[in-house]
């Protein structure tokens, strides 16, 4: 494997590490356990500035998996004009083609390298839209959480404001 498919391989491997991380923070915690995690993924400069050389790595790990398919084409198109050619009525007569194992095995190893470069860079770059979206899912989920807590506690104070004015009431009726 070549260096550059190694450090994709090496990315694969820490997004799959993230993914752990978000899934300790799908689990039951207390929400302001869940919220100081999410803000220090939020609000580090440090994390910011590895997001922003991600995002330039994946440009570059895109432009890998266009490279693969085209290899992965180029091998395919070389495959059928040379089955072409062998099915041609114009060679010599009787003469069959001849087949070097050799190259069979050549052409076999090639195509499994750009195979395998279209899934490990296809899945790499598939995982960082998994765990954009499960980012994404869990602020909303803080938010949402936040929200309930803080109409819980609004609902709390209407709710003896309420019995505040009935109390009252109720004394202004005895008097």
């Amino acid at each position: 494997m070549t260096l550059y498919y190694t450090i994709v391989f090496a990315i694969l491997l820490l997004e799959a590490s993230c993914i752990l991380y978000f899934l300790v923070l799908m689990i039951p915690l207390p929400t302001q356990l869940r919220k100081k995690a999410l803000a220090w993924l939020s609000n580090s400069p440090s994390i910011a500035y590895i997001k922003h050389v991600l995002r330039i790595v994946f440009v570059c790990i895109f432009v890998l998996f266009l490279d693969a398919i085209n290899r992965l084409n180029t091998l395919e198109t070389a495959v059928l004009s040379s089955q072409q050619t062998d099915a041609n009525p114009n060679t010599f007569a009787g003469a069959q083609a001849i087949h070097d194992v050799h190259t069979d095995a050549n052409f076999a190893a090639k195509q499994f390298y750009a195979q395998r470069n279209i899934y490990l860079t296809g899945s790499t770059l598939f995982l960082t839209l998994v765990l954009q979206h499960t980012y994404n899912i869990t602020v909303e989920l803080v938010q949402l959480q936040e929200q309930v807590q803080m109409g819980t506690k609004d609902s709390a104070e209407s709710k003896n404001a309420i019995e505040k004015d009935t109390s009252s009431s109720d004394m202004k009726k005895e008097l």
